[in-house]
């Protein structure tokens, strides 16, 4: 829940607000130690995306993958004194300055996380003080010049517009100039309403907030940490912190302990684009590939380990059916089916009773009675996907598709013992019968009342009910209010997805408690243009009918990468290679129909990292840049004029449910672009979205009108990032 800011400060005729309180309230006093990794350069700072972690010392920053702890690159680039890193948008922000030399001059150095080339940003000259931190907030930069010795007083930070017009600044309480002696603030970040900053050498956080009036920053709380001062940064991996001890020269993890409340911000559509997540304070873009929605209610199927081989690629989301529909081992073909759990292997959020005879050869269920046991199960798999940064996606309903799956469900009236579902499998989700719409209703509170506490949620309200016209928009309605009327109380509430239809379909009169419109099947993506004026999230969260083999990976590749750079938030391969024998997904044998194999994991990793390095929240779907692209491809665009463009480049895609043809002609591609593009020099980026390597850079050097590029060799698809000089 977004709270409204207590106060504004009023410099000449602009208002200047904290930033947007997201949930985080007051953190306790303590952060704890969650792992090290040995960086010789951890020096000066650390900061971290989900993949990589960055060591700052004072000439350079060194690259670490943070899974093995590996250092992948050295910064090149003239630097003197770096001082904290701020990533954004797939690039590190770093302050800079060339202490103790005077008269001081202070800049904003960015680092491009892929050349590793240091470059200047921002040059503010001598502006007072030396630059030791700068982080940008929605529309605000925050930056923090430093005084030293007997002047450190006269630290000061500063509010910036994104055209560099000052907005106002602060200096600091007594409370942390008693602490600082003769040095200065090192670190500082934003987290919900509170500002975190760090001094030079004592393992402390000094919460703060903007006063009420005034330029002297209120003093909140003293927190103790484990790092030695420097600049720390916020890790969107854990949610928590990451820092230094510099005598160690490590690089520290961190987070709230344990035995204190801890506050985070629900998944939330971003206030600067509602196409797009904001989740952990961070911009987040979902793609996945992941298993048939059976991980918890089948006992067989070990969540931990395929939680675990999500976020070894990056991935983060997963879908998740609730237990109110299951199916049999027949059903759609899929080998292994995680939705179809052997004899006496279904769990589901209603329990047995003593009394046998139901269709799974288990006891039939009391509908008046929950199961402890799903409910401690479910919860669990929600703690353990928060922990690998899985986004969790859970279905409520899902319509009977056929026979077989209303003969295995609890609410059908042979499977339980209070009568209820005296219904043809055409009515269950209907309102039709009032014994089954109550237990429905139940069932639906219960859920959203258990998982009040976790921000790594949204409620999808129904699977597929557009499935032979089986469950009508007014039982949608009745199941979105019961989850509005639930969490009315409660301090965030859950988004709410609905899932339209298969392919492409126009939205109209939409639920206005429902953020997520999610689709299957869009190929091609055209249902994002549909309905990007709706201003909210468009998904495709289910995939498959156009290939099962390895061989089709790029169905699935191309399927995704055109999807988000056509401007979706979300992607979801359905990977059939999940399945209890084989939840580590390598079971690559399989006969379903769909996808899914480690090696398309992976390029779907480099998907997620491709969009992580963007600054998507300001860039919008623009078909008016690509004029032309010879050959028989495709293409889809994201681009903020004059600054950024992310193109892709790819085959005819074929539509799901036919036979699977040839994706792109044989051979490698060579494809001849001309591009609208505003006049300036440019840096000119093509990715091969298989390895995720630079296939080449050019520099573009753009007088006006049309750009002529011409890309190197590739198969069946080439990204391509633009970015101004």
């Amino acid at each position: 829940m977004r709270h409204c800011p207590p106060f504004l400060l009023l410099l000449g005729a602009t208002f200047i607000l904290p930033p947007a309180a997201v949930g985080e309230e007051s953190d306790g006093l303590t952060w704890e130690t969650q792992a090290v990794l040995s960086a010789p350069e951890a020096h000066q700072a650390a900061a971290a995306d989900e993949r990589f972690v960055y060591a700052i010392a004072s000439r350079e920053i060194a690259k670490f993958d943070r899974s093995v702890g590996k250092r992948l690159a050295v910064s090149t680039g003239a630097a003197q004194h770096l001082n904290s890193g701020y990533l954004s948008g797939g690039t590190l922000y770093c302050a800079h300055s060339n202490y103790p030399q005077t008269p001081e001059r202070s800049e904003i150095k960015v680092l491009d996380v892929d050349s590793m080339e240091l470059t200047t940003f921002k040059d503010f000259g001598n502006f007072g003080g030396s630059l030791t931190w700068a982080v940008r907030e929605q529309d605000r930069w925050w930056c923090n010049f430093a005084r030293y010795g007997s002047d450190n007083a006269g630290t000061f930070l500063v509010c910036f517009d994104l055209t560099w017009q000052e907005l106002g600044r602060w200096t600091y309480p007594a409370e942390v100039l008693h602490q600082i002696g003769q040095m200065s603030v090192s670190g500082g970040i934003w987290r919900g309403r509170s500002l975190l900053v760090t001094d030079h050498d004592h393992p402390m956080l000094y919460e703060l907030e903007l006063p009420q009036k005034g330029t002297v920053l209120k003093f909140v709380q003293a927190q103790t940490a484990p790092f030695t001062g420097q600049g720390i940064a916020l890790d969107p991996s854990t949610g928590g912190l990451v820092g230094i001890n510099r005598a160690k020269r490590q690089i520290v993890f961190a987070s709230a302990a344990q035995s204190q409340p801890q506050f985070r911000s629900f998944l939330a559509l971003h206030p600067d684009n509602p196409h797009y997540f904001r989740w952990r304070g961070k911009p987040t873009v979902v793609v996945t590939s992941g298993e048939h929605y059976g991980a918890v209610l089948n006992l067989d199927f070990d969540y931990g380990v395929y939680l675990a081989e999500l976020n070894k690629h990056g991935l983060n989301n997963t879908r998740l059916f609730s237990g109110t529909y299951l199916e049999s081992p027949e059903s759609f073909n899929i080998t292994d089916n995680t939705l179809a759990p052997q004899p006496g292997k279904f769990i589901c959020p209603w329990a047995r009773s003593d009394t046998p005879g139901a269709a799974d050869g288990g006891n039939k269920f009391d509908l008046t009675r929950f199961d402890d046991a799903y409910f401690a199960r479910l919860k669990d798999f929600l703690t353990k996907a928060g922990q690998q940064g899985v986004i969790v996606e859970l279905d409520l309903f899902c319509p009977m598709y056929n026979a077989g799956q209303w003969r295995l469900c609890p609410l059908n009236a042979a499977n339980n013992i209070n009568g209820v579902g005296n219904s043809t499998l055409e009515d269950v989700l209907t309102l039709k019968h009032a014994d089954l719409t109550e237990v429905q209703i139940a069932v639906t509170r219960k859920i959203v009342q258990e998982l009040k506490d976790f921000d790594n949620l949204y409620y999808e309200i129904c699977n597929e009910p557009y499935a032979n016209r089986r469950v009508p928009m007014e039982f949608q309605k009745r199941i979105i209010d019961v989850v509005v009327e639930t969490e009315r109380g409660f301090s965030q509430q859950h988004l709410i997805s609905l899932n339209i239809a298969n392919g492409q379909s126009r939205v109209v009169d939409p639920h206005p408690a429902v953020s997520i419109f999610n689709f299957h099947y869009c190929v091609p993506p055209q249902v994002v243009d549909q309905n990007y004026g709706l201003n909210k999230l468009i998904g495709e969260n289910e995939t498959g009918f156009r290939g099962s083999r390895g061989s089709d990976d790029v169905l699935y590749r191309t399927e995704g990468w055109a999807f988000l750079l056509a401007g979706g938030g979300l992607y979801n391969n359905l990977d059939y290679s999940f399945t209890a024998a084989k939840p580590d997904g390598s079971f690559t044998e399989h006969r379903s129909p769909g996808g899914g194999t480690p090696a398309l994991r992976a390029q779907l990793g480099i998907l997620k990292r491709f969009m992580d390095g963007l600054d998507f929240i300001h860039m919008r779907p623009d078909n008016a840049v690509v004029k032309s692209v010879s050959g028989e491809l495709w293409h889809e665009t994201l681009s903020q004029p004059g600054r950024t463009y992310a193109i892709y480049l790819y085959p005819r895609m074929t539509q799901p449910f036919n036979r699977r043809e040839t994706v792109a002609p044989p051979g490698r591609i060579e494809a001849d672009l001309t591009l609208a593009l505003p006049a300036g020099q440019y840096r000119a980026q093509w990715i091969d979205t298989t390895t995720g390597e630079t296939a080449r850079t050019e520099t573009l050097d753009h007088a006006a009108g049309n750009a002529k590029l011409h890309s190197p060799p590739f198969e069946n698809d080439i990204a391509l990032k633009i970015t101004a000089r």
